[in-house]
């Protein structure tokens, strides 16, 4: 409300509006790979999980891309059929919703890592990326975007708080790679 004031909140209300459909597309895949995963282990099936995540990572990257294409495609009828009535919000929501919808490109892998480890029976890995990726790096962001770059920065900050849980991710893919043998 600082920022923007309420032209921000309707902007981010109808980015959140679009950014639930795009999740649930890679929740979907995220929710029904876990239990791929665990048969996989419980098999003792160690090339299968090789194969499966890799195959997962090149389609959650190929999926991150179509969904922000789509997002950017979009972006101004999305924009216009939710606030038409006002140019200047029309506006801000398209600028917004581009910044925004980047994080795609990038978060069904953090969803899918956090996915996998649950998958593998590690709830403690699982639950820590997911408490890091939603609460610690989003909610930090938010609030050290802004006091350094200004408005522009809570656009912004879910992209780079899906990219520090990126960070996260791939070390506790490497880190545990031996572990369970994938």
């Amino acid at each position: 409300m600082r920022f923007y004031g309420e032209a921000g909140v309707a902007a981010y209300s109808v980015i959140m509006y679009i950014g639930y459909i795009f999740a649930a597309v890679l929740m979907g895949y995220n929710l029904t790979v876990s239990p791929v995963v665990a048969y996989n282990y419980g098999a003792d099936n160690k090339v299968e999980l090789h194969s499966l995540l890799n195959k997962s990572f090149r389609l959650l990257l190929v999926l991150g891309l179509l969904l922000t294409t789509t997002a950017e495609l979009t972006a101004g009828p999305a924009a216009r059929i939710f606030e038409g009535y006002d140019a200047d919000m029309v506006t801000l929501t398209i600028r917004a919703e581009r910044i925004y919808m980047l994080s795609f490109l990038i978060s069904g892998l953090n969803l899918f890592t956090s996915a996998w480890f649950t998958g593998l029976g590690n709830g403690l890995i699982s639950a820590a990326l997911a408490f890091s990726r939603s609460i610690i790096f989003e909610m930090g962001c938010v609030f050290l975007l802004p006091a350094i770059f200004g408005a522009e920065g809570i656009w912004y900050s879910v992209i780079i708080a899906e990219a520090c849980s990126l960070i996260m991710c791939i070390m506790m893919i490497a880190r545990f790679r031996n572990k369970y043998g994938y």
